[in-house]
């Protein structure tokens, strides 16, 4: 954790809270009991540190939540969200998760063609097809998933498109299925 303290005079001469990480809040509440820093000073924390009630604490619901919402491109326009459960979906994703396009990434035409070999419903005018997958390029980049090389036509899968877009594939072939027999 890091104290930023500004437009604060004589700080120096009292001493820093003690620094334990798994405690947060009771750090803060300490630290100005004992008068550290001054009343007078601002502290730049972020919102979730003094209230863990105001954000959702784990990262996986909000990816889950941000996938399952619209985004917005860069100009403004709205691109459909995805549902991770859908298994055209879960095919698009392990498409673009396969092993061959960790190196240099993929291409709008080498998407095409491990779509074509998939049950995903392209379209069946030929002429279409670049066009559909370039909306789903678009549809992808917006939600974070996937990023530009630069300078070329390659794209590759973000960090965080990775663990989002496995975690999603997890969900439909094991999490599911396990819950629902369950409940059941």
């Amino acid at each position: 954790m890091r104290w930023s303290v500004r437009a604060a005079r004589g700080w120096r001469d009292r001493a820093p809270p003690d620094r334990d990480e798994r405690t947060c809040r009771g750090t803060i509440t300490e630290a100005i009991g004992r008068g550290w820093p001054p009343a007078k000073t601002r502290l730049d924390w972020p919102i979730a540190l003094v209230s863990p009630t105001l954000q959702d604490p784990t990262s996986a619901v909000r990816d889950l939540d941000a996938l399952t919402t619209n985004a917005s491109t860069k100009d403004g326009r709205t691109v459909r969200a995805f549902n991770p459960l859908s298994s055209n979906e879960r095919l698009l994703f392990e498409v673009l998760l396969v092993g061959e396009h960790a190196l240099h990434g993929f291409t709008n035409r080498d998407v095409r063609q491990h779509l074509a070999r998939t049950p995903y419903p392209l379209a069946s005018q030929a002429e279409k097809q670049p066009g559909q997958v370039t909306r789903l390029f678009r549809r992808l980049h917006a939600h974070g998933l996937i990023a530009k090389i630069p300078h070329s036509r390659r794209w590759r899968v973000s960090l965080s498109g990775r663990r989002t877009m496995t975690t999603a594939i997890k969900l439909r072939e094991v999490a599911y299925p396990s819950l629902f027999a369950t409940a059941a």
